[in-house]
């Protein structure tokens, strides 16, 4: 039986610019990240993105600078954001999105990707 090890998935909240096709970039909040890929909140302009379609994530990432990378969509489905209010602890509501795999994530940006992961490891 082969077990296979799923990469670690950090709980963020990131703004970036999706692209799919010709479409113009829209804006996107990224509620988790790893090494393999990210959970994006759905974008209202988004509604026509299927499993298996190509995108362009960028993103800025602190201590990184500009990062982008293509991917697929993997899935649809939902995640969970935290929300951050003065006098409310552990609070979290129910988004729903899509996952997206990194396919283009070459040496260089896999490096970085893995610099910003490192970076929310120490907070």
């Amino acid at each position: 039986m082969t077990t296979e090890v799923r990469p670690v998935r950090y709980r963020v909240e990131l703004f970036g610019l999706l692209t799919a096709g010709a479409a113009e970039a829209i804006k996107v909040r990224v509620l988790d990240l790893s090494e393999t890929g990210a959970f994006l909140e759905r974008p209202e302009l988004a509604d026509d993105l299927q499993e298996g379609d190509p995108v362009t994530l960028a993103l800025s990432l602190p201590g990184i600078g500009m990062w982008t990378t293509g991917a697929r969509v993997s899935r649809m489905g939902t995640s969970r954001l935290e929300l951050k209010r003065p006098g409310a602890a552990h609070v979290t509501v129910t988004r729903e999105g899509n996952g997206i795999e990194f396919v283009e994530l070459g040496d260089e940006g896999l490096e970085q990707l893995r610099d910003f992961l490192e970076l929310l490891d120490q907070r």
